[in-house]
């Protein structure tokens, strides 16, 4: 077996015990938020792009759904797995080197957020806030914010001295990109610079894509959008090899 594939089969054994608590953890959430703000205040906001406020929140939240648990996942999940239970120390006395876990990692804190953003999806298309077929369509867009993400959040728990350090993360990066990127309100357009930036933000492109296929019925680029995410995965787990070989070396 592939020594990254063995990670992710590590992982996904110990899951089973916990896959409930888990993916009731990541799905309750966003459809609070769904019922509360889109239903709630649905009834003051009148329309948002030609659609009801809570078919426009929809859409986001099926992403931030998919961000969120891969973000979880590797924060807590792998940086315990890192550098307090030691599980990496112990397997690198078997023939597997520190990049291959970490990709095995990733892979799976993305599979979590795949899991969790598909059943959001399901349960909006359910509820009609969506239609049902474009489901499908945009899965490659969820699977791109969860590889992006995850590979991101690598790099945050690989430098981390401690917990505390991932809710000033959640606090500075991912709560200002989810309100700017266009999830909860439309993107921000106030200022020039912070407008141009978030229109490169990988979780406003994705935002934007799955509007479009439920919307205007139009498919996203799933190849430019798989390499792009493979790309960016591949450069922050080299550099967190880099920066976990030297705290655990020292």
């Amino acid at each position: 077996m592939v020594t990254w594939a063995a990670v992710f089969q590590r992982n996904a054994m110990s899951w089973r015990r916990e896959m409930a608590a888990s993916v009731l953890g990541s799905v309750i959430d966003p459809l609070i938020m769904l019922f509360g703000l889109g239903v709630g205040l649905g009834k003051i906001v009148d329309s948002v792009d030609g659609r009801s406020y809570a078919e426009f929140l929809a859409c986001g939240l099926i992403l931030t759904s998919a961000m969120s648990a891969s973000n979880y996942e590797m924060l807590y999940g792998t940086y315990s797995r890192i550098y307090v239970t030691g599980t990496l120390k112990s397997m690198r006395y078997a023939p597997i080197c520190v990049s291959d876990y970490l990709i095995g990692e990733v892979l799976w804190a993305a599979y979590e957020g795949v899991v969790a953003g598909t059943i959001v999806a399901v349960c909006t298309a359910f509820l009609g806030y969506i239609p049902g077929w474009s489901v499908i369509y945009i899965l490659p867009d969820i699977l791109f914010v969860a590889l992006i993400f995850s590979s991101t959040s690598l790099l945050v728990a690989a430098i981390s001295r401690g917990y505390a350090l991932f809710a000033f993360y959640q606090s500075i990066a991912i709560a200002p990109l989810v309100f700017l990127s266009g999830v909860i309100v439309p993107r921000f357009t106030g200022n020039d610079v912070i407008s141009g930036m978030i229109h490169f933000s990988p979780l406003y492109r994705a935002v934007n894509d799955v509007r479009n296929v439920v919307y205007e019925g139009r498919g996203t680029q799933v190849g430019p959008l798989l390499l792009l995410s493979l790309l960016y995965a591949s450069v922050m787990v080299f550099i967190s090899a880099k920066v976990i070989c030297v705290r655990l070396d020292d």
